[in-house]
């Protein structure tokens, strides 16, 4: 018994946590937050859909306060072809998808 340890005086938790291996790994000095190695497979965990941006915050996101020069015609087909891309790919990435069109946008259409 050594007084005021917590694992070896008279603290009421387990003393089995010391033996659990994310607790020596990851150096988890608490025997009061417990985590299991498995999220989501607890019955209460529930989980979000992940929620899909709206072109326009998609396209805020890049040209935010720039002022762009859509009167040609290079720059409007771009930015429609971009709405495309980004309306098939928005389940997927559409980040790494319409990178073609951002930067065409960025080098064509800002001012």
């Amino acid at each position: 018994m050594v007084a005021g340890h917590p694992f070896k005086g008279s603290w009421v938790y387990s003393t089995g946590q010391l033996l659990h291996p994310d607790l020596k790994r990851f150096g988890m000095q608490s025997a009061v937050l417990f985590k299991p190695p498995f999220p989501g497979k607890n019955p209460y965990d529930h989980f979000t859909a992940p929620v899909v941006p709206a072109f326009s915050d998609f396209f805020s996101a890049y040209f935010g306060q720039k002022s762009l020069n859509i009167s040609n015609d290079r720059c409007s087909k771009l930015f429609e072809s971009m709405k495309r891309c980004y309306a098939n790919n928005a389940q997927h990435d559409p980040e790494a998808s319409c990178q073609h069109y951002i930067q065409g946008a960025n080098r064509a259409c800002t001012a």
